[in-house]
């Protein structure tokens, strides 16, 4: 194969792609039942001592200085996170990696039960499946292209991508299909829940007035915990011979409000039964936005070295400088339920960089500086954009309606004290648009009013005439990234003089 095809005096470049899987391996001794194993966690008795990478590409790839990776893969399907203007939480990046099976090799070859007569027989992907559990494991699309003198460097040659395994499914003829999914598909509906749910239960009937009582061996119970029995919330004053049979609490004056720095919810007394749920409830008390997002990715199993800190503290103390949460999370949801919570009231996008392996956030605003000027006929490829104006995000005023004194009643209406309007009136004149058109936001228990005041203002700005781009670049000019802001100049759309220099600021949604 030439590195480069010759066409119209233009040269093409030759792309190709190496996926890799990392699984525990086995590398010492490795028995099962006593007999020789098979070298994984799975097919030996003795845990992981270390770290196999298998190694796959197509094959069309060119001859590649390194040997070990077998041309198996038959086609590779990515979908990019896409930020979700106006929902916080990003789609979650998703793909599948087709790949056939072959004969005569073995994925362990140097395991103790691996003989001649094993390597012969079974498919390679087929013993590989049968001998590891491959879900949530890590896997890399790595991209790359050959250099100008043919040359191909793969230790720090190739643009690398960050999955997980999600699945993986066998096909017809011997044909295998590795789903993935990103970091953030964690927080899917009905994979997660926060907070999580612990098994805390009374163990006798209490009075609308006891203070003290026995509850169950299974959880540890804290001093300054909140809990929530039915619709009563309880704070904890004492603990005794907790994860005993005798375990019991002592909690505040029943029916008192729950305070911490500040008063978090009203409360009313009860007698509740033997068996009745003990939920211990999460506290935000004066928590910043960025602390309490890596405490509920943490929680759900995100590993902390994807949270990049300094970098989202960043971005909180430079648009809710501020801004403290202070609520209790009393029940279990979804996660994505309770990440749209709180990126919405803030206006807040989130999503997972699989380049930079790394869960970004960045804050909605009309107000941000651009990173760069994209220009149709260089960055943008000529007359490749397209333009639809987003209606149903066009506001032209927002209302946010926020303060529940009593956190466990409805989300009824009458159960919030506190309402914020931001309005754009001369976006609704016979001039203009000529007609009002609200965002009305979920009732919150999060928002303050300096909180709902700049959710409105921001919103409005933000979507008063929301426009979508569309178009295609070249890959040597790809110099952005998904989350960034530019300014972006479209060639076909003119000024009232009719020049064509109209320049729009846009955030990147996605990149595909």
């Amino acid at each position: 194969m030439s590195t480069f095809e010759q066409s119209r005096g233009l040269l093409k470049q030759t792309h190709f792609t190496v996926i890799e899987i990392d699984l525990p391996s086995v590398t010492g001794v490795c028995t099962i039942a006593g007999e020789p194993g098979f070298g994984t966690p799975l097919s030996c008795d003795q845990p992981s001592d270390g770290i196999t990478t298998y190694k796959f590409t197509q094959d069309s790839a060119p001859l590649l200085p390194e040997s070990g990776i077998f041309r198996l893969v038959k086609s590779i399907s990515e979908t990019p996170a896409k930020l979700n203007s106006g929902r916080g939480l990003s789609s979650r990046g998703t793909g599948s990696i087709s790949m056939f099976d072959m004969l005569g090799k073995d994925p362990n070859p140097n395991a103790p039960a691996v003989t001649d007569e094993v390597k012969n027989q079974g498919g390679y992907l087929a013993k590989l499946i049968a001998r590891n559990e491959l879900t949530n494991k890590n896997i890399r699309i790595k991209n790359y292209r050959l250099e100008i003198d043919g040359t191909i460097d793969l230790l720090n040659g190739a643009e690398v991508r960050h999955y997980i395994i999600d699945s993986v499914v066998k096909n017809k003829s011997s044909e295998y299909s590795f789903r993935f999914k990103d970091e953030l598909s964690r927080v899917n509906i009905d994979e997660s829940v926060w907070p999580l749910p612990l098994e805390g239960l009374l163990v006798n009937d209490i009075t609308d007035t006891q203070t003290t009582f026995n509850v169950d061996p299974n959880v540890t119970y804290l001093v300054a915990d909140t809990i929530r029995i039915s619709d009563e919330f309880m704070k904890i004053t004492g603990v005794a011979n907790i994860g005993t049979g005798t375990a019991s609490i002592t909690v505040q004056t029943r029916g008192n409000p729950i305070i911490y720095t500040n008063q978090l919810t009203q409360t009313l007394k009860d007698s509740h039964s033997l068996g009745d749920e003990i939920f211990v409830c999460e506290v935000s008390d004066a928590e910043r936005i960025d602390t309490l997002l890596k405490r509920v990715l943490i929680d759900i199993g995100v590993d902390a070295s994807y949270i990049p800190d300094a970098a989202w503290a960043a971005e909180i103390d430079l648009w809710h400088p501020t801004t403290l949460i202070n609520t209790i999370w009393f029940e279990s949801v979804d996660t994505a339920e309770t990440l749209e919570k709180i990126l919405t009231d803030y206006m807040i996008d989130m999503w997972f960089d699989p380049v930079a392996r790394l869960v970004k956030i960045s804050a909605i605003s009309a107000w941000q500086d651009s990173t760069s000027s994209l220009n149709e006929g260089n960055q943008i490829d000529f007359e490749s954009i397209t333009t639809k104006r987003e209606e149903s995000l066009r506001s032209t005023r927002a209302l946010a309606v926020y303060e529940k004194k009593s956190l466990a009643s409805d989300d009824g209406i009458e159960n919030f004290s506190k309402a914020s309007l931001f309005v754009r009136t001369e976006l609704e004149s016979t001039d203009v648009f000529g007609e009002p058109k609200t965002k009305k936001f979920k009732y919150s228990a999060l928002l303050d009013k300096d909180g709902a005041d700049l959710l409105v203002n921001r919103w409005v700005n933000r979507y008063s005439n929301p426009i979508g781009y569309n178009w295609t670049t070249q890959e040597r000019k790809l110099t952005f990234n998904t989350g960034d802001v530019v300014d972006v100049t479209d060639l076909s759309t003119v000024d009232f003089a009719g020049v064509a220099n109209s320049v729009s600021r846009a955030q990147i949604t996605s990149i595909r």
